[in-house]
């Protein structure tokens, strides 16, 4: 019972990874082509910067 919980919840982990990993890749590629609204969008790009790298940090 424990492993199946364990597997699933790498599964899970990984999967999480990769949403987060493409979403800051987004949250990266969005504001240099729009350049919209800078101090919105600055928060979010630090956010960005910090998911991205935790994630690449995680996944050594």
């Amino acid at each position: 019972m424990k492993n199946i919980f364990c597997k699933n919840f790498e599964n899970l982990f990984q999967a999480g990874q990769r949403f987060l990993i493409f979403t800051s890749i987004l949250l990266l590629i969005l504001p240099i082509t729009g350049s919209l609204i800078s101090t919105g969008l600055n928060i979010e790009l630090t956010l960005a910067m910090i998911i991205l790298l935790m994630t690449l940090r995680e996944g050594k």
